[in-house]
């Protein structure tokens, strides 16, 4: 049909274009495939051509590949590249395609010299004439459809061209609207078996967890159209696969992740402990830094994966890996966040499996031990509603390196360790640390606040008691030290504990032996004792309070957390660990804080130290209404913020000490001068009675001898 063509013959194409229109305008997805094939072929019955194709590019273009293909019965022989890929067959009409560019040969013979690997396909075709025009979407290329003669050479006219352009919009506006459906679908089917998997997990007996993890995998792998879904579990030594499913007609893969994984796979692994998703669309996406995992993936002929990092704890405990195998696949952007979700299902069933598993097994064992593990689960569950002021310590300034050196050197041994320092600097935060890092971390940390428990129930709580052994006790109870056998007790406010239970913590120190209230049997335990003390023990000796016997016990390594004063500069460092942990909380985004605001924070001596600081972040975060921090009212010492913004009130003359001498002796003169007991001058002041005593030997203030 060329530029002569009588108009009748362009009317009855016009015709048929209307007619191919229709078709496509609103076609439900599902019927998209069978409706372009029926146009091409009336289009190629109308046009007299011998062969038609429409060609479709994957998402990332690395992919082209022949969709449909009509031809005219007898005439056209088959193509032997009718499913290969195109990139690698025709790399020059590829190229040219991508750029939007028509090919309309009257003759194969006005193919370029560089185009050898199309000429020859075209010879061995038969093809004499051919019009190939690209498809696109929103000014981007999806593919082309074609038109092959090979009866004889024929013309294309312009005119035709144009029409053959709407055509293909046509078509490619249809598959579009095909794949955005089927993407959408996916992702609400995605989005159905995340809800129904929580919903069946939650009750699952133990023994039926690997089985439906297997057919959760099946589920996952079809939805999104993979050939293999597998779990990794990290256990402490070795990267394993626990659970596997792949396609019908995809072989196992007979290479096993196990212990050797980490040698082999070093850039895999250290991607995914440090919590970072792998997405491999092509081969070619592998950093130069993984050349093992790039050789292993061509090997087994995986063309795509995708591997995202599941963690409970703020560890990575698990990953689910999909492969595509069949062809490329283009990892949508939700999946890795989906998938993560279906792994923590996973992670927290095996969890749980794996906790009934140490249950059932801890239920064959003697009496005793029963009655051990359930009163540790039951203190775990207590820990567990814990909350601390920080989950971790923060600091880089020398001080506080100081400190974790004295942490790393003493963690590896069983020496006991007194931790002194004020209210609020982190002395818990410092002994957890140093139990993670023991050789008894797999075994509980057990805490005991010797200055919260009345002193006639402290010998109940750490050494137990029998039933009947006194008033109330209507059932035998473990003690905290039996509970931490083989592992490490916290013993906080130590300078509390009453004198003659002094006595016998001195004993299980020295023996590792007790005897529960109400009993004469003796027990013995291996226990790890940390002790903290935000007072002055050898004051406290001096006062005759202290046992000095079991402070030379207590102390065999010594650490001092030093007050947030002495370490300003951990401060900044200090004040985003906060605004990140609560900002969840509060639904508050705080992406600055001005710098007249974190001079005032780093100026200010903190008397509660890290927990004072973590409440003041909190309140003010608060009260920040946009992404800003501000302190509005907020007083520390002689620092006013209002306005955001921080002014100085102290007059001229006097300095910061100065200052607080007169303000605690005017609290103190109120008080009566009483540092303890009710209405007493540290509580007034908001402080606890050992940081004030700490305060009047630090500005000189002694009490008048009338007072």
């Amino acid at each position: 049909m060329d530029s002569s063509t009588p108009d009748v013959e362009r009317e009855g194409f016009e015709s048929l274009l209307t007619r191919i229109s229709s078709m496509m305008v609103h076609v439900a997805p599902s019927e998209v495939d069978q409706r372009i094939g029926e146009a091409l072929a009336l289009l190629g019955e109308h046009m007299s051509v011998d062969r038609a194709f429409v060609a479709r590019f994957s998402s990332d273009k690395s992919d082209f590949r022949p969709l449909f293909v009509w031809a005219v019965d007898g005439t056209a022989p088959p193509d032997p590249n009718e499913s290969a890929n195109m990139v690698e067959v025709a790399p020059w009409i590829t190229a040219r395609m991508l750029r939007g560019e028509d090919l309309v040969l009257r003759s194969i013979d006005e193919l370029p010299p560089e185009a050898v690997p199309e000429r020859a396909y075209a010879k061995a075709m038969g093809i004499q004439s051919t019009a190939i025009i690209p498809m696109t979407v929103g000014g981007d290329v999806a593919g082309n459809i074609g038109f092959d003669s090979i009866r004889a050479p024929r013309d294309w006219s312009r005119h035709l061209v144009r029409r053959l352009r709407l055509v293909g919009e046509l078509f490619a506006g249809a598959l579009a609207r095909k794949e955005a459906h089927n993407v959408l679908e996916r992702r609400l089917e995605f989005e159905a078996l995340v809800s129904s998997l929580s919903a069946a997990f939650i009750n699952l007996q133990p023994s039926q967890v690997d089985a439906r993890i297997e057919d959760a995998l099946r589920l996952v792998g079809q939805i999104l159209g993979v050939d293999r879904a597998s779990l990794l579990q990290f256990d402490d030594g070795p990267i394993r696969v626990s659970h596997l499913w792949h396609a019908e007609g995809i072989e196992d893969d007979e290479f096993i992740l196990g212990t050797e994984v980490r040698r082999q796979f070093p850039w895999l692994t250290e991607e995914l402990e440090s919590f970072r998703t792998i997405r491999i669309d092509r081969l070619d996406d592998f950093p130069e830094e993984a050349p093992s995992e790039r050789a292993y993936c061509e090997r087994a002929g995986i063309r795509s994966t995708l591997l995202v990092p599941v963690g409970l704890a703020g560890h990575t405990v698990a990953a689910i890996a999909l492969d595509a195998l069949r062809a490329s696949v283009r990892w949508p952007e939700g999946v890795p966040r989906r998938l993560r979700l279906v792994g923590e299902i996973f992670a927290n069933a095996l969890a749980r499996k794996a906790a009934d598993d140490q249950l059932r097994s801890a239920l064959d064992e003697i009496g005793e031990l029963k009655d051990r593990l359930e009163a540790e689960n039951v203190y775990l569950r207590e820990e567990i509603r814990d909350v601390h002021a920080f989950d971790e310590i923060v600091g880089d300034s020398p001080q506080m390196a100081a400190v974790m050196s004295r942490v790393r050197q003493v963690a590896h041994t069983d020496a006991t360790v007194l931790i002194t320092g004020e209210t609020g600097v982190g002395k818990e935060l410092v002994a957890r640390a140093i139990h993670a890092q023991s050789r008894r971390h797999a075994r509980p940390l057990v805490k005991v606040n010797c200055g919260a428990l009345p002193a006639t129930l402290v010998e109940s709580e750490l050494f137990g008691h029998e039933k009947g052994a006194f008033t109330g006790a209507t059932s035998k109870r473990i003690g905290r030290f039996e509970l931490a056998d083989g592992g490490t007790i916290f013993l906080d406010e130590i300078s509390e504990l009453a004198p003659e239970l002094q006595t016998r913590l001195l004993r299980v120190l020295q023996e590792g032996q007790f005897e529960p209230v109400g009993s004469s049997r003796t027990k013995a335990v291996d226990v790890r004792v940390i002790a903290a003390s935000n007072r002055d023990l050898e004051a406290a000796i001096r006062e005759q309070s202290f046992r000095a016997d079991l402070y030379y016990r207590l102390s065999v390594f010594p650490i001092h957390v030093p007050p947030l004063r002495e370490r300003a500069g951990d401060i900044p460092l200090l004040v985003w660990h906060a605004i990140t942990k609560h900002r969840r909380k509060h639904g508050k985004r705080i992406e600055s804080v001005p710098d007249h605001v974190m001079r005032a924070l780093t100026r200010y001596d903190w008397p509660g130290n890290v927990r004072e600081l973590e409440n003041t972040i909190e309140r003010a975060m608060i009260v920040s209404s946009g992404s800003e921090l501000s302190l509005d009212r907020f007083e520390v010492g002689q620092l006013r913020f209002r306005e955001h913004r921080a002014v100085w009130s102290e007059p001229a003359d006097d300095t910061l000490d100065e200052l607080q001498r007169t303000h605690i002796l005017r609290v103190l003169a109120e008080a009566n001068w009483k540092i303890k007991g009710e209405g007493n001058a540290a509580e007034r002041l908001g402080i606890s009675p050992s940081l004030l005593r700490h305060r009047m030997k630090k500005l000189g203030i002694e009490r008048p001898a009338q007072a």
